[in-house]
């Protein structure tokens, strides 16, 4: 896919619950150092698997979103598929260990 979504609560419904494919989700906060080390891990990510749709949420602008999923720390990734939250993990990860999360060889990569 290449791209990650802003999501809002206005959009979380078409872009996320509604996704045809799997969505990983990042709930994040500028000010978070841990947030900021997953950007460029989650943007690479995005230029590796192209059949997961990547978004991120705010959560200082989205506090609803966040407290709808209960997310108590940042980053906090969720996977969801068919429109239910499969997976959560808390706190910053590696490249790899977010292709772990996804479920690594089950979605297909473009490396």
């Amino acid at each position: 896919m290449g791209e990650i979504t802003n999501v809002t609560r206005d959009s979380f419904k078409r872009e996320v619950l509604e996704a045809k494919q799997p969505v990983l989700v990042d709930f994040w906060a500028h000010w978070s150092g841990p947030c900021r080390h997953m950007e460029p891990v989650l943007d690479e990510v995005a230029q590796t698997v192209h059949d997961v749709k990547l978004c991120r949420v705010d959560v200082e602008r989205e506090p609803e979103l966040a407290g709808l999923y209960s997310v108590a720390a940042t980053p906090t990734l969720m996977l969801f598929e068919n429109g239910k939250k499969q997976r959560v993990s808390t706190g910053s990860r590696d490249k790899q260990n977010v292709l772990d999360f996804l479920g690594g060889a089950q979605y297909e990569c473009i490396d």
